[in-house]
């Protein structure tokens, strides 16, 4: 049997919940669960640490921990070449 985790929640997401049960024909418990299954990574991903990268931090600092950077160079000739890292 799967594991039962009560939570508390403001009146007013308890009721948009039961109002997309109602429209999804679905029950409650299933609109939490789908919303679960399908904003999990992206909540995960938002809220996961991240080194930061700070000014002084040099180029290889930076890709080390995996951040891309874009470096400009401008060549004798006046142009702007761009590379990616």
């Amino acid at each position: 049997m799967d594991p039962v985790i009560p939570i508390q929640m403001p009146q007013d997401q308890a009721d948009s919940i039961s109002e997309a049960a109602e429209e999804l024909r679905m029950s409650r418990q299933d609109v939490i669960r789908q919303t679960l299954r399908l904003y999990l990574p992206d909540f995960r991903e938002r809220m996961s640490p991240k080194p930061k990268l700070r000014k002084t931090q040099s180029v290889c600092d930076a890709l080390h921990f995996g951040r891309g950077i874009n470096v400009e160079f401008k060549p004798i000739q006046g142009s702007v070449k761009k590379i990616e890292l």
